[in-house]
């Protein structure tokens, strides 16, 4: 399986985030790729309490135009948008359309950001967004998958989760900010692929959005023994809007949970 990452700087402009994405899909396709990935907020990121009024609905443009996208041209979409939910509120949704253009909502973000950073940034994505309602895996060309989205990086319990319902990729479109992802992005990127020996799809956002609000780049794929198998410039590198890609080998995937068989390891008499 052939996998495309879309790394972009998206802002509080839908419309010309729908023309940069557009342009890059385009250019992903060079590629050949079965399954193309944008990040998390691709459609809008910007003052949270402007966000529901630039959420979108089951009707929009954007789900139009990547739908006909995936349809004309034969490949998946896995996109990271901000999707109106109950109570003026919006959700951090992982939307997947097929080759047939049909799209689902696979995933809501469970655990929402509440930090303060740098001893003075204070984002509480709470106030604004809903959680979601739970998880399930979902099958890409008879893979089975799951999804996750930045700050459930985490979370490891999430990824084991998946894992124990046969997952061999799990997606992770994110936004995660240039102050932790300096310190962690990596690091948890690259763990949660060798705990569970899963490939990785990690594609960020990168660059300053709005005056102060920046996110830090460094999209990757890592293989299941925490290879880093691409990887984009963080945020301020030249080429930090880019696009990665890399192809998933999953014999290769079977021989390392064959060689190294943490998984059947477990000790499920204590940890349930």
């Amino acid at each position: 399986m052939i996998i495309a990452g879309i790394q972009i700087n998206s802002n509080n402009r839908s419309e010309e985030n729908l023309k940069k994405v557009f342009y890059l899909l385009e250019k992903a396709m060079d590629m050949e790729p079965d399954i193309i990935v944008l990040p998390e907020y691709t459609n809008y990121i910007g003052p949270l309490d402007k966000a529901y009024s630039s959420g979108l609905t089951k009707t929009s443009i954007w789900h139009k135009q990547l739908s006909g996208f995936a349809k004309i041209n034969n490949v998946g979409i896995i996109a990271g948008l901000l999707l109106k939910a109950k109570d003026k509120k919006v959700s951090s949704s992982v939307l997947y359309f097929d080759k047939e253009g049909t799209w689902r909502d696979v995933y809501q973000k469970l655990h929402l950001f509440d930090a303060v950073l740098d001893n003075k940034v204070n984002v509480r994505e709470s106030e604004f967004l809903s959680p979601g309602p739970g998880l399930e895996v979902f099958t890409i060309n008879k893979i089975p998958c799951g999804f996750a989205v930045c700050y459930d990086l985490r979370f490891p319990e999430l990824f084991r989760r998946f894992t124990l319902q046969k997952a061999r990729i799990i997606f992770v479109p994110a936004a995660f900010t240039h102050t932790t992802g300096k310190a962690h992005w990596e690091i948890l990127v690259r763990a949660r692929a060798i705990e569970n020996q899963v490939f990785i799809i990690a594609i960020n956002q990168v660059g300053e959005h709005i005056k102060g609000k920046i996110s830090y780049g460094m999209s990757m794929i890592v293989d299941p023994w925490g290879t880093i198998l691409a990887r984009a410039p963080a945020a301020g590198e030249d080429g930090q809007e880019t696009i990665i890609t890399a192809t998933l080998d999953f014999p290769y995937q079977d021989s390392v949970r064959e060689n190294m068989p943490c998984l059947s390891h477990r000790r499920e008499d204590l940890f349930q």
